[in-house]
């Protein structure tokens, strides 16, 4: 939908609103804190948009719609964190088995960046929808972590405007060297929310230098558990990348419990992978199995290596932009390269992987998009259920 379908949709909306007086969410935020409310433009903003905008969800389209109406930068700014972060928290609470782990409540608290901003981002999750009382406590639970989370001194003071942005400095203060710099700088958002300065500085120098094209660097690091490694993999991104590796890691037999991946805008890629191994991984020899793959791989021959009996869910309550894929069933050998295959050969983009292995169970959460950025169409499931199957 571009500017003007989308502006005419939420105009015709309003229109429909005002003639039989149907605003709900806007009425409902006018219900729930009367007096306080009427000098609170920004909150009011951003229910007004919860009502007319053709999808609320997405933030494009908060983004387009909050910049054709009236009001100040700083009630526009706010009204976008508003809607943005409260679908996210509607999503979270409407899902039975949601967990509150710290990407959610990071990226809950970047929209919001203030303690003030999350009751009002309560107030308006409350108002868009109907909550069970478990759901309400959920709620309640979730928003008192996004506090806890922005109980630092450095977002109260007015120095910086997000969770993300004073991560970003931190880290920038423990590196040097301008490129360094800048890899803190663009490192991926995702990426950024979900470690501590500390980690985000020590993984950008493994950036620098980077391998030559079609080639990686490998270096490994114990874990306190036993028999648990962690496979860092630098390279450039390509194509199946995600599927290459965990191939290149299966032939070296190693069991994969966990990734953490993340992509540069210059296409610098640092995977890191959790394996269990009853020896130490070679880094020479996993990143010659690495190498070869990246040189030469066969996308359906990863996929059709073995049989798979699992679990497969499609997800479009609990993200507000991605669709989640949840994978569940008995762990095999090679079953990380054979999801990714199957991502890859059906042109579907991974952008997050959660991956864990509990007494021989996998429990696999995929944030996924097509490669335009949307939810996956029912044509793109089938597809990878016909490449995984």
């Amino acid at each position: 939908m571009n500017d003007f379908e989308l502006t005419s949709h939420a105009l015709g909306a309003s229109m429909r609103a005002a003639w039989d007086g149907s605003f709900p969410v806007v009425n409902n935020i006018r219900n729930r804190a009367p007096r306080a409310i009427t000098e609170d433009n920004g909150l009011l903003l951003a229910a007004y948009v919860c009502d007319v905008a053709p999808d609320p969800t997405n933030p494009i389209e908060v983004a387009i719609l909050v910049n054709v109406l009236a009001g100040s930068d700083t009630d526009k700014r706010d009204a976008r964190a508003l809607v943005n972060a409260s679908s996210l928290l509607c999503a979270a609470v409407q899902t039975i088995d949601s967990q509150q782990d710290d990407r959610l409540l990071a990226q809950i608290a970047n929209y919001l960046g203030n303690p003030l901003m999350v009751e009002r981002c309560r107030l308006l999750v409350e108002s868009r929808t109907e909550l069970t009382d478990d759901q309400f406590m959920q709620l309640i639970n979730i928003t008192i972590a996004v506090q806890q989370l922005l109980a630092h001194p450095e977002l109260l003071d007015g120095k910086h405007s997000s969770l993300e942005e004073m991560r970003r400095d931190e880290a920038a203060r423990l590196v040097t060297g301008t490129g360094i710099v800048w890899r803190v700088e663009t490192a991926p958002t995702a990426f950024v929310l979900t470690h501590e300065p500390h980690h985000i500085a020590a993984a950008v120098r493994h950036l620098d230098p980077m391998p030559a094209k079609s080639s990686a660097l490998v270096s490994i690091e114990p874990i306190d558990s036993a028999d648990t490694w962690l496979v860092r993999v630098v390279t450039h991104n390509t194509k199946a990348l995600l599927a290459r590796i965990a191939d290149a890691l299966h032939s070296a037999n190693l069991n994969i419990l966990g990734a953490d991946l993340a992509t540069w805008p210059d296409g610098a890629v640092l995977d890191t992978f959790e394996v269990s191994s009853p020896a130490p991984p070679s880094a020479e020899r996993i990143q010659q199995f690495i190498d070869e793959r990246l040189n030469q791989f066969d996308l359906s021959q990863s996929v059709l290596s073995m049989p798979a009996d699992m679990s497969i869910d499609f997800d479009d309550v609990s993200h507000p932009i991605n669709t989640v894929v949840n994978i569940s069933g008995a762990d095999q050998p090679g079953l990380l390269s054979r999801i990714a295959s199957a991502f890859s050969l059906s042109d579907i983009d991974v952008h997050h992987a959660l991956i864990a292995t509990t007494n021989g169970e996998v429990d696999d959460r995929f944030e996924v998009t097509d490669f335009e950025g949307r939810k996956l169409s029912t044509a793109l499931r089938n597809q990878f259920m016909k490449h995984f199957q």
